[in-house]
């Protein structure tokens, strides 16, 4: 087990406060653009936009984590693979939810901005819109070519920010879009899509991780 795996939830947060202020430090190293592992997916939209089951049963969850859903009744929501029941509008904090993705993917651990992820590990981004009684989250994960993608709900794959400019640093990106704003910024984080599921009807195949 990982330091940052055993670590208790509070700690967790604070570990991760202090990766959200190196990130922001550090926002604009290599150029604007976050260092690649060589690991991380090819931005393939159509792979995930053009196959209705893929499409409807995939959320931001599943598509940062590059973990397929091909079950409507498995859905990808932080937690449920593992056990955890329906997230209540209390729960929606940055620990709460750390909690939750490394339940499911337990050889997750916290990164910043500036830093690379191990091999066979790509970098991902996840934000709450913290409004009283109508809370929402959202994932981004970073492709190949050092740039950000997301799936906004059963919406197509995109990789453009609520302002429409590609998206370099989802941290620094718009992320106030029409019915959210996921305005707090939670955690940067490094996953192997091999190592861990989203739903109980994940699949988790060579064939399908690109």
């Amino acid at each position: 087990m990982s330091l940052i795996s055993s670590m208790t939830p509070h700690f967790v947060y604070l570990y991760k406060e202090k990766f959200e202020n190196e990130a922001i430090q550090n926002s604009n190293d290599n150029n604007g653009l976050s260092p690649l592992s060589g690991s991380e997916p090819k931005f393939k939209p159509y792979e995930w936009n053009n196959n209705n089951l893929v499409k409807n049963n995939n959320n931001c969850y599943s598509y940062s984590v590059n973990n397929k859903s091909y079950n409507k009744d498995g859905k990808p929501q932080p937690g449920y693979f593992s056990g955890f029941e329906h997230i209540p509008e209390d729960q929606y904090k940055c620990n709460k939810f750390y909690k939750r993705i490394s339940s499911d993917n337990p050889s997750i651990y916290l990164t910043s901005f500036k830093n690379k992820c191990s091999k066979g590990f790509h970098k991902a981004f996840f934000a709450i819109d913290p409004k009283k009684d109508d809370h929402d989250y959202h994932f981004y994960r970073q492709d190949n070519n050092q740039l950000w993608s997301h799936k906004p709900g059963k919406t197509s794959v995109i990789n453009i920010d609520a302002n429409e400019k590609l998206i370099k640093n989802p941290l620094t990106a718009s992320r106030d879009y029409k019915f959210y704003s996921y305005s707090k910024p939670c955690f940067f984080f490094c996953v192997n899509p091999k190592l861990g599921k989203t739903s109980a009807s994940s699949v988790n195949n060579t064939t399908y991780n690109f």
